[in-house]
């Protein structure tokens, strides 16, 4: 592929990212009008609650995947008395 065909392609693909985002913009002011400061940060707060939430099972289920994998290896000792 020429170096113009690869060029029209990006110009391409950042104009229809351009008018995807202005659409979604438009859609955005008609769904969701103008919050208030207060309603703002509110949602903010409950979105950063939430996300310590996730971050938090996150690490329990890394924990547990761990233990389990811990569990599956054969110990030095048991290896020594199979033997």
């Amino acid at each position: 592929m020429g170096i113009d065909k690869y060029k029209s392609r990006v110009m391409k693909a950042l104009e229809l990212r351009r008018q995807a985002e202005k659409r979604l913009q438009t859609q955005m002011a008609e769904l969701f009008p103008t919050r208030a400061e207060e309603e703002t940060q509110k949602l903010l707060h409950e979105l950063e609650v939430h996300q310590l939430e996730l971050e938090m099972q996150n690490r329990d289920l890394t924990k547990g995947t761990e233990s389990v994998f811990s569990c599956r290896r054969p110990s030095s000792k048991r290896t020594w008395e199979a033997a």
